[in-house]
């Protein structure tokens, strides 16, 4: 079962999409990184527990932009997994170092989406 949604925008003008989503719109930043060339936030309406977020990450490279990605958090990555056996081929699930795992898939119309157990 599903249980939360993040989009994620990537762009190239982190410092001011963050700014407009945060300041102008108000939306509360929950997390934010800048390590190694991975910069980025979430960011939500309320916080860590709500079940909508939106990421913004920085692209510096505007050959690799998206510039959007639909994720969807679950609460067993490996149930999910069990349902899309068969149906739809998807890599395997990565660890990532703020305490999640990822599956990466395409849906048909080529946006990337993620469907990820554990935080934001």
């Amino acid at each position: 079962m599903l249980t939360a949604i993040k989009t994620r925008i990537e762009t190239d003008r982190f410092d001011e999409t963050l700014h407009f989503y945060s300041k102008i719109l108000g939306l509360q930043i929950i997390r934010e990184w800048d390590e190694e060339g991975d910069t980025g936030a979430i960011l939500g309406l309320t916080d860590v527990d709500a079940d909508g977020f939106l990421e913004i990450a920085s692209v510096l490279d505007k050959t690799d932009l998206t510039r959007s990605c639909l994720q969807f958090r679950t609460d067993i990555l490996d149930d999910f997994l069990i349902k899309l056996a068969g149906i739809y081929e998807h890599g395997k699930p990565e660890e990532k170092p703020w305490s999640s795992t990822y599956v990466y898939l395409t849906d048909p119309a080529g946006n990337r989406v993620i469907v990820f157990e554990g935080d934001v």
